[in-house]
């Protein structure tokens, strides 16, 4: 893939996810409106804790892009058919296996995140289905049709906006956020059953078998790096929400789902380049000049939302958060700052997974990142100040040590 091709495609997946980053905050957005702040923080830690849950997905999405990337989409759609199939199976039998674990557990997460059993028995749901709309994106990755993955994206969050809008406005207030939390499983499994259709002309063909080397062993780096990834980004909402009253955590998550929105854009250009790289496993050079190229438009991105956070916050809180968290606006541009580094350090990770090489170094800078950053915020969280200074300097350092191991020459 050219440059020009790379940034063409980059922008392609950065249109629709600005539709689907529109529909995402207006989400929050309406739910922060809809909510009162302590409803807010149980929803939003709530959220946060799914992304641990649904650890496997970006797995899977990474493992099947890389691998029909390298297969014939013209000569080969049989074998794909036969990835898709195998894995839509496997991970729907994964996915009830996982809600029944998480049963288990639910009398042992009440206390954590101070709610009943309901809620955490609707995000089990969830998990019956996570995995399988994944499969449909990696498919698309690395068929390299980016406009069908985009809208796919999309469609899922415009789904859970519309379904959480109308049940939060149905129900009665002590009954919102269930009515909120029900949309995230039903826009899991529509935005399934719609990614079926930009894929129909792989599924009408003949299925046809095949082993694909050097999978497992892939996969499980990939697995490792992206639990890491998940726990870095979602760990610290859960902290707070332990912590910190009902009201801070809540303001700590309207604070933290802004910084998450950049970080989930950013992704898709790291998407772009991974299936990019994949093919050119030996050209170092081209490599890290896609690198180069996906960082800079990342570094684009937050540059532009922390000029405005440093001039213009007050705008940016009512707007997303609303007058109920004008609190956190001497905050916002640190926030900023912090997942701006996490999404440097990010795309290094995904780079590194792309060329397969320096996985096990990468694995061990995020681990220790990602215990660093539980112990000092277990440790330091006497004020929010404190609390986002610590991610700020694990982010910090994270990126340096990362920046060092993928650009070193010895690789």
């Amino acid at each position: 893939m050219t440059e020009q091709k790379l940034v063409k495609n980059v922008l392609t997946l950065w249109s629709f996810a600005s539709f689907a980053g529109i529909a995402s905050a207006l989400f929050y957005i309406s739910m922060a409106h809809f909510l009162t702040v302590e409803q807010y923080g149980l929803l939003y830690s709530l959220v946060a804790f799914s992304y641990i849950l649904t650890i496997p997905q970006e797995t899977i999405r990474t493992v099947l892009a890389r691998i029909v990337c390298k297969l014939n989409p013209e000569k080969e759609k049989g074998k794909i058919k036969y990835l898709f199939l195998k894995l839509v199976k496997q991970m729907f039998f994964y996915g009830i296996i996982a809600f029944a674990v998480f049963l288990v557990l639910i009398p042992f997460l009440k206390p954590l995140f101070k709610t009943t059993f309901l809620p955490l028995f609707i995000l089990g749901i969830a998990l019956i289905f996570a995995f399988l709309s994944p499969i449909v994106w990696g498919l698309l990755q690395g068929l390299f049709r980016f406009k069908q993955l985009g809208l796919n994206n999309s469609v899922e969050m415009f789904f859970k906006l519309g379904i959480a809008v109308i049940l939060v406005l149905m129900l009665p207030s002590d009954l919102k956020v269930i009515g909120a939390l029900i949309a995230i499983p039903m826009s899991i499994l529509l935005t399934f059953v719609f990614g079926l259709i930009p894929i129909r002309d792989i599924l009408k063909v003949k299925t046809k078998k095949f082993k694909e080397e050097g999978t497992s062993r892939y996969a499980l780096a990939s697995l490792t790096l992206f639990a890491l990834v998940a726990a870095m980004y979602s760990i610290d909402v859960i902290i707070a929400r332990y912590f910190f009253t009902e009201t801070v955590s809540g303001w700590y998550g309207g604070l933290s789902m802004i910084g998450k929105a950049l970080f989930f854009v950013a992704m898709n250009a790291k998407r772009v380049m991974l299936p990019s790289v994949a093919q050119k496993d030996k050209e170092v050079k081209k490599n890290k000049n896609l690198l180069l190229k996906t960082a800079i438009l990342i570094i684009t991105l937050f540059t532009l939302f922390f000029i405005a956070a440093v001039f213009v916050p007050k705008p940016i809180v009512l707007v997303f958060l609303g007058s109920k968290y004008l609190p956190v606006i001497p905050y916002l541009k640190y926030i900023i700052l912090a997942f701006a580094f996490f999404s440097l350090s990010n795309l290094f990770i995904f780079y590194n997974l792309s060329v397969n090489k320096n996985k096990k170094i990468s694995a061990r800078i995020l681990a220790s990142g990602t215990f660093m950053q539980i112990a000092l915020l277990i440790i330091f969280h006497s004020n929010l100040m404190q609390f986002i200074t610590m991610i700020l300097i694990v982010n910090v350092l994270m990126f340096l040590l990362l920046l060092y191991v993928s650009l070193r020459k010895n690789q």
